[in-house]
Parts: C-alpha cells; sequence; structure tokens
C-alpha cells in the first residue's frame, strides 16, 4: 500500500502537492480508506507526501541539469522560495549551499 501511495504521489507532484482524495481516487478506494490503510502501516498521508518530496529534493539537488526552480516545480511547489523554506527545514541548509558544495 505505501510504495502504491508513493507512486501515485511522485506521478501527481508536478502538477502541484495532490490531496490525500486525488491520491485515493487514482487508487480506487475512499480518502476514509486510504487513511486507514495508511494508519495501519504506522504513517500518514502528510508524512508520506513530506517524505517523498524530501527524497526527491535531495537527489534533483546532486543534478547540476536541473534548476531549482525546475526542481520546485517538479516537488509541487508554487513557488521556488516554498521549496528553498521546505529544503531548508529538512536538511538545515538552503538548497543554493547544498549545490554548491555538490558542484564543487
Amino acid at each position: 500500500m505505501v510504495s502504491r501511495v508513493k507512486t501515485a504521489i511522485i506521478e501527481h507532484l508536478p502538477s502541484g502537492a495532490p490531496s490525500a482524495e486525488t491520491v485515493a481516487r487514482d487508487l480506487f478506494m475512499s480518502a476514509r480508506t486510504l487513511h486507514r490503510r495508511l494508519s495501519d502501516a504506522q504513517t500518514s498521508f502528510s508524512d508520506m507526501l513530506e517524505a517523498v518530496r524530501r527524497e526527491l529534493a535531495e537527489h534533483y539537488i546532486t543534478d547540476p541539469t536541473r534548476s531549482l526552480s525546475e526542481i520546485s516545480f517538479l516537488l509541487g511547489f508554487s513557488e521556488q522560495s516554498a521549496f528553498s523554506r521546505a529544503f531548508r527545514r529538512w536538511t538545515g541548509r538552503p538548497p543554493s549551499a547544498v549545490r554548491e558544495q555538490v558542484s564543487a
């Protein structure tokens, strides 16, 4: 179940952060059933969304061909500044500093 939710989240991210209802519909279940199944797996939709975004951000930031604005878009953030704040919260460092370290 967790991997199916993760896949659905990844598919929707470029269109913006997906809602639990959108992902549940993709998986042919109600939002309540999705919440129950994720609860059984000891996680939540918001935790999964955050984890998927963080995992992808850490992967994308090492690719010098992707701009920070492109990464923001791919992760479903409405603005690059929102991505930068989230990245700093996850890693304690701004994405530009991590990008400079990777390219050095």
